[in-house]
């Protein structure tokens, strides 16, 4: 069996040469007693998920990379939904090792059908970036279950053309800025804010990536990189979004904190935003403004993974794929500079043909 590990001492990567793995359910941990095998043909990676492994991987096991993954069924516990043969794709929990490598276990909840709109490459960039979307906008950010960013329509299945009348209502008052709108997850945020009927999506990215992020659907994009836009963002939007979503972190949340009006949210997928919080905005946090931290989505939530499923059948949700980022099996040492160089979308690493 062949796979790509991290070396958890230096972050580079190396190939993984073992026999056949031992899948016998006596000698399986509890959570993987019950589970596919599925033959991995590629996997997505993404960025940061080297911490991830350094935090919670078992350490008795090879730090394998790729969490995201696509591929068949090739064994499947008696009763399951999928048998072999059929085309899936899904993200495992970051408390175990990845799945770079040809064969690889996978427990009920962390996988679904493939869309038949979608190639295997495709469909291995999105399952971890549209779960965290899905959570950031419609999971609740407190212990009080109404407080979402916005209302997910009761038709989950492509939310429209039913809505019901609190998601309509509510979304229809609703600004998001998306800092970021060209990545793997900020992309899919900009989709299912103007899916679920925001008033208004307004999402920033380099000026190369422009016309990607008004393919899909955001109202109004910034390039933060136009040094011919004399009005910074600031300045053009201050106090007007109820929401802002940061997926770049830093820097960008100094000038994301005067865009949130008296009582919005802040949140970001990067950093603490009230690090950088500036002084001469230390009254908002006394008006009600929020500025939260949220991780990637590490658990497996099925249910959005079948909504994401729905929309991409539809039509409704674009995955954020280029073919210049899937890289074969045998260039696995180009990762950490593909990695670096921040391109557009996330990267994906074939392993079966």
């Amino acid at each position: 069996m062949l796979g790509i590990y991290l070396n958890r001492e230096t972050s580079e990567l190396h190939r993984l040469y073992a026999d056949w793995p031992d899948y016998d359910p006596s000698t399986s941990p509890p959570e993987l007693k019950y589970a596919y095998i599925v033959k991995v043909v590629c996997v997505g990676i993404t960025n940061g998920e080297y911490k991830w492994l350094q935090r919670h991987a078992n350490d008795e096991e090879e730090p394998v990379i790729g969490f995201d993954f696509a591929g068949w069924v090739v064994s499947a516990p008696k009763g399951a939904r999928y048998k072999p043969g059929t085309q899936v794709y899904g993200f495992t929990s970051t408390h175990r090792t990845g799945n770079a490598r040809s064969y690889t276990r996978v427990r009920l909840d962390e996988l679904w059908e493939k869309p038949c709109r979608l190639t295997l490459e495709q469909a291995a960039t999105v399952p971890l970036s549209a779960v965290t979307a899905f959570r950031a906008l419609f999971c609740p950010l407190s212990a009080n279950w109404l407080d979402t960013l916005l209302v997910i329509p009761s038709d989950v299945e492509g939310f429209a053309p039913t809505v019901r009348d609190k998601a309509k209502t509510q979304n229809g008052e609703r600004r998001i800025l998306v800092i970021g709108g060209a990545g793997a997850v900020g992309s899919i945020i900009v989709q299912l804010a103007a899916l679920a009927g925001a008033a208004l999506v307004v999402a920033t990215c380099s000026r190369k990536n422009m016309a990607f992020v008004r393919s899909i659907r955001a109202y109004e994009v910034v390039a933060y990189d136009d040094n011919e836009d004399s009005q910074p963002l600031s300045r053009r939007f201050k106090h007007y979004f109820h929401a802002v979503i940061d997926c770049v972190g830093k820097e960008a949340l100094r000038e994301a904190w005067p865009c949130v009006r008296p009582g919005g949210t802040l949140v970001s997928f990067v950093s603490d935003p009230c690090k950088f919080l500036p002084d001469q905005h230390l009254s908002k946090i006394a008006s009600g403004t929020r500025g939260i931290r949220l991780d990637a989505c590490f658990a497996p939530g099925q249910i959005f993974l079948k909504a994401a499923s729905e929309l991409i059948s539809m039509g409704l949700l674009q995955p954020n794929f280029s073919p210049e980022n899937v890289l074969e099996f045998d260039q696995y040492y180009e990762i950490n500079d593909r990695l670096r160089s921040k391109a557009r979308g996330k990267l994906v690493l074939k392993i079966n043909n």
